[in-house]
């Protein structure tokens, strides 16, 4: 049974490889127009405008207007029709390498990106804003500044006067505490995650300054602010 299984599985090989075989063409010698002879020469494939042909030493492509008649009959050539061939693959090609092109500087510009992105996240300070209005493209802010000031304040020290009882009073010292100031500073912020942000929220986050944005104020005035990107943490 098994030895049986074996002869149909030759069987079937052989008879592929005898198909291929027949469809590679004639092994046989070819004179071309120009004079030149291919031997033992097999056609493999063909297009209106040429035959890809294997033969002893080599393999090239054979415009059909060089083969015998015979053969440029079979393929069907034909002047009007290559010329007409030669047009669109021209065009075709024209728009392979204009794709290529497009794919390309799209790489370099998103490798450009990202190299502008990554010097700009080290560039990025922690600043704190306070929302102002909420645009499609981004965030209008108001600055939120602190500064250090010192005021008075009254602490308890234990003072002994020689009789071994302590006792405390009260000794007043300028005390340093960081306080927020008012600022009508307004920027511009993009980057930031906008899906749950609404008017007067605190935001706070690792920011860089990208340049400058111009807006319309509720007035219809022109005004131009800073412009700065999000990074997260």
């Amino acid at each position: 049974m098994k030895e049986s299984k074996k002869v149909k599985i030759s069987a079937f090989y052989i008879l592929i490889a005898l198909t291929i075989y027949s469809n590679l063409g004639h092994a046989d010698d070819l004179k071309l127009t120009n004079g030149r002879v291919l031997k033992n020469y097999r056609i493999i494939n063909h297009s209106p405008k040429d035959v890809m042909i294997i033969y002893d030493g080599g393999a090239e492509t054979v415009l059909l207007k060089n083969l015998p008649e015979e053969l440029r009959e079979k393929y069907g050539y034909n002047k009007e029709k290559m010329e007409a061939y030669e047009k669109q693959k021209s065009i075709e090609d024209a728009a392979y390498r204009r794709k290529q092109e497009i794919i390309k500087e799209q790489w370099k510009l998103e490798v450009e990106e990202k190299r502008r992105l990554k010097e700009l996240r080290e560039q990025a300070k922690a600043i704190r804003f306070k929302v102002k209005s909420v645009h499609e493209d981004g965030l209008l802010v108001i600055h939120r500044k602190w500064e250090t000031r010192e005021v008075p304040d009254t602490r308890t020290m234990g003072v002994s006067y020689g009789d071994g009882v302590m006792r405390t009073r009260q000794e007043l010292y300028m005390k340093k505490v960081t306080v927020e100031v008012p600022s009508d500073e307004v920027s511009f912020v993009v980057n930031y995650p906008m899906d749950e942000v609404v008017d007067s929220q605190l935001i706070y986050g690792y920011f860089t300054r990208i340049g400058t944005y111009d807006y319309i104020t509720v007035t219809g005035s022109k005004k131009t602010v800073k412009k700065y990107i999000y990074f997260p943490n």
